[in-house]
């Protein structure tokens, strides 16, 4: 990610099953320190409930279970985890959905950030992230 990602413009919350699967894993060589980048606006808390949701680990459904005592939109890639917060009538957004609204409000260089994304173990093609790109240059080419 970027550095100008720690922009402080909100607060981010995550659990602690979270924060310690980031720490962890350590920053992937490239990739800046997630929680070192966020501090300021991370915001760590272990949710009153977790729920349980067969079939997913315990991150996520302590992230589930956060953003449904909040109201809160979740940040999730896996699909698995997505279908049971939209079924909690969770609103989810993927990482590349991030990027792309802090593209939008002129916080990143979309870019620049795919291509950081494309030098991490991410999993998601890279000709649908040139496709996004193209896209949205497009319509920033358009925009008044």
């Amino acid at each position: 990610m970027p550095s100008t990602f720690a922009i402080a413009i909100w607060h981010v919350h995550i659990p602690i099953e979270i924060e310690q699967e980031i720490k962890a894993k350590g920053p992937a060589q490239g990739v800046p320190d997630v929680i070192n980048l966020m501090q300021g606006w991370l915001i760590v808390q272990k949710p009153s409930t977790i729920h349980s949701f067969p079939g997913l680990h315990p991150g996520e459904a302590a992230a589930i279970s956060l953003a449904i005592e909040q109201s809160a939109r979740l940040l999730i890639d896996e699909k698995a985890g997505r279908k049971v917060a939209a079924t909690y009538g969770v609103a989810v957004v993927g990482t590349v959905g991030i990027l792309e609204e802090l593209a939008e409000r002129r916080l990143i260089n979309l870019s620049e950030a795919f291509d950081q994304l494309k030098a991490t173990n991410f999993r998601f093609p890279s000709v649908a992230l040139d496709t996004i790109l193209k896209l949205f240059e497009e319509q920033r080419s358009k925009a008044p």
